[in-house]
């Protein structure tokens, strides 16, 4: 819990735990918390087993879809080419938490119509973590150049090229850039498709 810096995290998950793995009349079989409970809250009788609506054989149709959902959107990072740690597609949803960590530097190149190039520290716009998240997903990178190119566009700029120049480390190996620098981010589109312009 000190070594990752999880929160709250942990101890909601040794609080489940309880309600988990031991039997729901526990505090009841316990002498001292049955004597400590009945002092201070009655215990109400058991309720009836209740019986099964009409409604659920559909209920039961819609969680297994649920179920099946569940099971098949943490796997869809299969479907991408590459490492997952790496290109990030896929990785939302993915049961890949704390399994990589990125670190590095990002800026943009702007090239106006003029020909004139302006560099862009993305701190101008972002905060320190939203810059961390940037360098780390190339989804947020191409998201980060269309809004720079709208940005210019609407200073009466544009239409402008944008490039990122990145230099990224992976659980501490070479640097490396995340996205070819050459690679103009602002005429590219979104997509669920794999992005062919993301570096080996």
């Amino acid at each position: 819990m000190l070594v990752f810096g999880l929160g709250t995290f942990p101890w909601f998950s040794l609080g489940l735990t309880v309600c988990l793995f031991l039997p729901p009349d526990w505090p009841r079989r316990t002498p001292r918390l049955r004597n400590w409970l009945a002092a201070r809250v009655p215990l109400p009788a058991l309720p009836a087993p209740p019986t099964l609506p009409r409604t659920a054989p559909a209920l039961l149709a819609f969680l297994a879809v649920y179920l099946v959902v569940q099971l098949l959107v943490p796997l869809r990072y299969l479907l991408y080419p590459g490492d997952v740690h790496w290109t990030e597609e896929g990785h939302q949803f993915a049961w890949h938490m704390m399994l990589r960590s990125k670190t590095g530097s990002v800026y943009y190149q702007v090239r106006r119509p003029d020909g004139q190039l302006d560099i862009v520290d993305p701190l101008r716009y972002l905060t320190p973590r939203q810059q961390h998240y940037l360098l780390s997903n190339p989804d947020a990178l191409l998201q980060f150049a269309h809004f720079l190119a709208r940005d210019y566009q609407q200073r009466g700029l544009g239409p402008v090229a944008v490039y990122a120049v990145s230099s990224v480390r992976l659980n501490g190996r070479a640097a490396r850039p995340l996205v070819a620098p050459d690679v103009d981010l602002a005429a590219l589109p979104r997509q669920l498709a794999p992005y062919p312009w993301i570096s080996d």
